[in-house]
Formats: structure tokens, sequence, C-alpha cells
């Protein structure tokens, strides 16, 4: 269990670090004029990040997990058990991922929208948007790639 619990804290810290770094670096390659961007575009943003971010992880991180499992590094069996809510989450990657990054942005977006109005904010400064790339990014890409990796195992099983 401690090697699949290294796997995973590993893969999910990696997953958040890169996405920490490309989805601002994506959002100022698109807005290089550096706007500010109004709500009803952060929240574009935001659900195709998720979705986006999302269904690659579950890509990447299936195939990745895929080899581990092959080579032995890690047991299918050392998954948490087959009850919950993952149990229920479709196993195919790109429809898990597709899964988890819709209900990210169904739960993220109307959050920070409703977060953003209530402060008054109708539109973000460019360097506003660039840090909230490297927030939420990094931690719904921890969590997705936890989530896709103890699915994927609950599966392998």
């Amino acid at each position: 269990m401690d090697a699949t619990h290294s796997y995973i804290q590993t893969q999910a810290t990696i997953s958040a670090i890169i996405n920490m770094i490309v989805n601002p670096a994506v959002s100022w390659l698109g807005n290089r004029d550096m706007q500010a961007t109004p709500l009803a575009g952060v929240a574009m943003d935001m659900a195709i990040t998720c979705l986006v971010m999302s269904t690659l992880i579950a890509l990447f991180i299936t195939m990745g997990l895929n080899r581990a499992l092959k080579s032995g590094n890690i047991e299918a069996s050392d998954a948490t058990s087959s009850a919950g809510v993952l149990a229920r989450l479709p196993c195919s990657w790109w429809v898990l991922g597709l899964t988890l990054g819709l209900g990210c942005a169904i739960v993220l977006v109307p959050l920070s929208l409703g977060l953003f109005t209530l402060f008054g904010v109708s539109e973000l400064p460019f360097w506003g948007l660039f840090v909230l790339k490297i927030l939420y990014p990094g931690a719904v890409a921890f969590a997705v790639t936890k989530w896709i990796i103890l699915r994927q195992l609950q599966a392998a099983a």
C-alpha cells in the first residue's frame, strides 16, 4: 500500500505542477495584449480548462498507470474498496476525464462567478486571470489525478 500511496501522491503533485505552469502560459499566449477578461470569458475559460485538462490528465495518467501495473511497481489490489462514489464512475479514460472535468466545471464556475460578483468584480485584469490560472488548475489537477488513479485501480482489481 505504501508504494501505491507514494505513486498516487507523486503523480498528483507532478500533474498539479505541470498544470500550474501550462495553464497560465496558455492564457498568456491567448491574450498577449494582456487585456482584462469579462466574467463571461472567465467562466468560459474555466469550463473549457476543466474539461480539456481532466480529459488529458485521464489519458496520460491511465497510460502511466497501466505501465506501472504491468511492471509490478504497484498492484491493483492495493486500491481502496470498490464501494463509494469513485466505483460508480466510468472506467473508460476519456469518459472518466470528461465526467470529472464536467463535475469540476459545474462546481467551480458558478462558485467563482458568485464570489467575483459578491465582491463587485465584473472583469479580471490580465494578472488576476493569470494568478487564477495558476491556483485552481493546480488544485483541480491534483484532485483529478488522485481520483483517476484510484478509479482505474478499482477497475483493474
